[in-house]
């Protein structure tokens, strides 16, 4: 992106103020911009810095522009087009080892998104190397945060797998995540960095909390408030200061306090809201709403979720303004549906005490990305994630879309009516979650018809994964449904290469080798 994105400003770089201005000077202005939360302004500011670079043939100037230009985009949860740019840093940066942990630090922070937490420890590892070697003690307190991070986001994931509090790897990875919040925060405080202390004492209030410690936990989260109040940088940052309430509200939820929690969420809210921090503010919504539903406040529940969702929404459409890409579009597609499957999870909790209110909440949700029939993705996911893929010239080689038809499906309907058609249709929606990657689409087209975009596939291989499908769909237990039933599918496959960048075209091919598996039998899949 960031090439031809630097091309089409050329022009206008000519006829403006940044054409005479130094890559210094633009550069910090964008730092400025962030800190303001002027996402679009910081994104010209960083791309003309970017262009003067190049202008200059400075390897290690285009470097830092790409790394800054990398973490703008983290901000703005664009981190597919982070991860671009952080390569392209690491690039420029060559054997400068400040410049290349520089670089390696945008990386980890667009990579914490889009790759499981294993895989940062090495990363961090050579960053923090790289540190050490340039003398750059700020750069070696970022590597050890980003090390934290990483150990608490494992933590973090095995908790949701389900394991016990004191199993040893969890243990491990909070004791090992406390240990390096400790050393990033000494790190910054001998060296007098009073912005880089408080990420520090951030993660060990995290770390704290992850050893079940929340005593020691609340009287850090204190000392942030204190110094939150008193403290010019945490002002001028903006919602710094809600990071502390934020954290005390959390702890007072863990206590059961809900009335003190409910007051620390509400004046950290005011903080985001008047500082147009519209992400973190999504965040107070959703743990107001967490806290309504405790309290028994159903009513109050639903009505922050709505906010929530609709600053989720905001922050997606100034996202897109600022950085106008596919990425951008894929991205906000994403966060929507993983919102989509949160408030369907709560308006199931909810209904239990308010059943109007839940049916709502579930209608809200349905209507957004998820089919209600069978739980997975709807059309609407479906043709906008074909449209980002499609528009990613990058990735879109190793991208392929198969359309699956059930065989004979009206003879179901009329032969053990649509009770039965509909469970049919459920259990080939859990088939295809079971024989699909993670990173995959799964979708209902529409009726009988179902969708599959593999991501990240060799083309070669998907015929080997359309016939695994065929396979599974067909080996289902049916007679367990209804005696004497049996249901198969048939497959049309394309690759995204084959329909020259437009979705309707790789469509038509594929519905087209869809109906080609009829005619010659059904029960099987046609490809190129």
């Amino acid at each position: 992106m960031g090439a031809n994105r630097v091309i089409y400003l050329a022009p206008m770089l000519r006829e403006s103020h940044f054409f005479e201005d130094s890559f210094e000077n633009l550069l910090r202005r964008a730092q400025e911009a962030v800190a303001d939360l002027r996402y679009e302004d910081a994104l010209t500011q960083v791309l003309h810095a970017l262009k003067l670079a190049e202008d200059a043939g400075d390897d290690l100037q285009q470097s830092r522009a790409h790394a800054k230009h990398s973490r703008i985009l983290s901000r703005l949860s664009l981190y597919a087009e982070a991860v671009s740019a952080a390569y392209s840093a690491l690039r420029f940066a060559g054997n400068d080892p400040a410049q290349g942990a520089d670089a390696l630090g945008a990386l980890g922070t667009a990579n914490q998104t889009l790759t499981p937490p294993e895989g940062h420890f090495k990363h961090y590892d050579e960053m923090l190397a790289k540190a050490r070697q340039a003398g750059d003690a700020s750069l070696e307190a970022s590597a050890v945060r980003g090390m934290c991070i990483a150990n608490l986001m494992s933590h973090q994931k095995h908790f949701h797998e389900g394991r016990d509090k004191n199993d040893p790897a969890m243990l491990s990875h909070a004791s090992e995540a406390l240990r390096l919040a400790l050393e990033a925060l000494r790190i910054s405080r001998d060296t007098g960095d009073e912005r880089s202390a408080y990420l520090g004492q951030h993660l060990q209030v995290g770390a704290l909390i992850a050893s079940g410690d929340l005593a020691a936990a609340r009287g850090v989260s204190e000392q942030m408030l204190v110094t939150s109040s008193a403290t010019v940088w945490v002002a001028e940052s903006g919602s710094d200061r809600a990071i502390a309430l934020k954290h005390l509200g959390d702890l007072d939820m863990l206590d059961g306090r809900l009335d003190d929690a409910e007051s620390r969420m509400t004046q950290a809210l005011a903080i985001c809201e008047s500082h147009r921090d519209v992400r973190k503010a999504a965040d107070c919504f959703t743990v107001l709403s967490d806290i309504s539903e405790r309290k028994g406040d159903y009513k109050a529940a639903l009505e922050w979720q709505r906010r929530s969702f609709d600053a989720f929404m905001q922050f997606a459409s100034a996202s897109a303004r600022a950085h106008a890409s596919a990425t951008a579009v894929r991205e906000g597609a994403e966060r929507a549906r993983a919102f989509a499957a949160l408030q369907q999870e709560r308006a199931d909790r909810l209904e239990h005490s308010n059943q109007e209110l839940a049916l709502e909440a579930k209608r809200h949700a349905s209507a957004a990305l998820q089919d209600a029939l069978t739980g997975i993705a709807n059309r609407r996911c479906l043709d906008t994630e074909l449209a980002a893929l499609m528009n990613d010239r990058r990735g879109r080689g190793r991208c392929s879309l198969a359309l699956l038809d059930i065989d004979h499906f009206k003879w179901v309907n009329d032969t053990f009516l649509h009770t039965t058609g509909d469970k049919v249709l459920r259990r080939i929606g859990a088939v295809l979650r079971e024989c699909s990657r993670e990173k995959d689409v799964v979708a209902r087209f529409g009726g009988e018809e179902f969708a599959v975009i593999f991501v990240d596939i060799d083309p070669l291989e998907v015929a080997g994964a359309c016939d695994r499908i065929r396979r599974a769909i067909a080996d289902v237990a049916w007679s367990e449904v209804q005696p004497d039933l049996t249901v198969t599918v048939s497959l049309g496959f394309a690759h995204f290469d084959e329909a020259g960048g437009d979705v309707d075209e790789l469509v038509k091919v594929a519905d087209g080798r869809l109906f080609q598996a009829k005619r010659a039998g059904r029960n099987r899949a046609v490809g190129p």
